[in-house]
C-alpha cells in the first residue's frame, strides 16, 4: 500500500522521514540507502541497502579450514655486482 506524506529538506540537507514510515518499513538509525534521482520529473527514490553481515563470523563458523598455498619464495635479481 503506498502511503503518500509530506516533509521537509532542512538548512542541512536532511530529510526527516516521519514516524509512521519509519515503523513500517523497519528503518533505524544507521540504516544505509541508496538514492536514485530522476531530475527530469523531480523524483527521488529511496532504497535500503541489506546490511553485509558479519563476515568474520560466517568464516569463523564455517566447518572447513581455508588452508592457503604455500607462498612462492620470489628471487630478485642483485642490484650489485658486490651484493652477490
Amino acid at each position: 500500500m503506498l502511503t503518500k506524506v509530506t516533509t521537509t529538506l532542512s538548512s542541512r540537507g536532511e530529510i526527516v522521514i516521519p514516524r509512521l514510515v519509519l515503523e513500517r518499513c523497519h528503518l533505524q538509525a544507521g540504516d544505509q540507502f541508496v538514492i536514485e534521482d530522476y531530475p527530469d520529473m523531480q523524483v527521488l527514490t529511496l532504497r535500503k541497502v541489506k546490511g553485509g553481515g558479519d563476515w568474520f563470523g560466517i568464516y569463523m563458523e564455517c566447518p572447513h579450514s581455508l588452508e592457503l598455498p604455500p607462498r612462492r619464495r620470489q628471487i630478485y635479481p642483485p642490484k650489485h655486482e658486490l651484493a652477490r
